[in-house]
């Protein structure tokens, strides 16, 4: 992006809100794109290092938004509780409520559950994966899945 897309992104923003599949007609991008680089060029985020506040209050604002009653779940509980109940972390809510960019809120949770899991390897645990992680392994092993049977049914066609 350069210094003239952002600022003409940070104008017609101003003009048209949130409404990113029209500012994507008019830059030429994504929607996708402009809401990200939106995002990361507000100085409202904080950026660097998580301080362990700022740690705390991610965990805090991950159980308040699934509506989580107990509040002593550690990351690999709530990562159970999200894949048993078939929910998604709302990444975008959290990241207004904890004043960090989406992106950093994700990756800050995927390296915590990463820890965690080891962690309970170490206990003789089997590890617990981020419910979008499930969903996309589950989402190639059926591509494969049906890549193998088209192939095998191409096969005996010819």
């Amino acid at each position: 992006w350069s210094d003239h897309e952002v600022e003409k992104l940070f104008q017609l923003v101003e003009l048209h809100g949130n409404q990113w599949s029209t500012i994507q007609d008019m830059l030429g991008r994504s929607a996708v794109d402009c809401r990200w680089k939106f995002q990361d060029a507000q100085k409202s985020y904080e950026t660097g290092p998580w301080s362990s506040e700022s740690v705390k209050l991610l965990l805090k604002s991950v159980r308040q938004l699934l509506q989580i009653s107990k509040q002593e779940m550690d990351v690999r509980e709530i990562n159970e509780w999200t894949l048993r109940h078939d929910m998604k972390i709302p990444w975008t809510t959290i990241s207004h409520k904890v004043k960090r960019r989406r992106k950093d809120c994700y990756f800050k949770w995927k390296q915590m559950t990463k820890r965690s899991n080891q962690q309970a390897e170490e206990l003789g645990l089997s590890p617990i994966p981020m419910a979008a992680t499930k969903l996309k392994i589950d989402v190639r092993a059926e591509y494969f899945r049906w890549k193998a049977e088209q192939s095998r049914s191409s096969k005996w066609r010819k």
